[in-house]
């Protein structure tokens, strides 16, 4: 399973992108709070959703 956080590092609110590389299902979470010690990459940045593949999304 593969996790990122895309948000604001000011606040460390973010979207969470979770998926699975072998089948390429997973989720997205809005407004989720990204732990600390997380890597948070920053949402106004476009390289920060690099490496995140086209996946299936299903409803969490």
């Amino acid at each position: 399973m593969e996790v990122r956080y895309l948000g604001y590092p000011e606040s460390r609110l973010a979207t969470v992108y979770l998926w699975c590389n072998a089948c390429l299902h997973g989720i997205q979470i809005s407004r989720a709070r990204a732990p600390e010690g997380m890597t948070l990459y920053p949402i106004k940045d476009p390289a920060s959703a690099d490496g995140i593949p086209d996946f299936v999304r299903h409803q969490p």
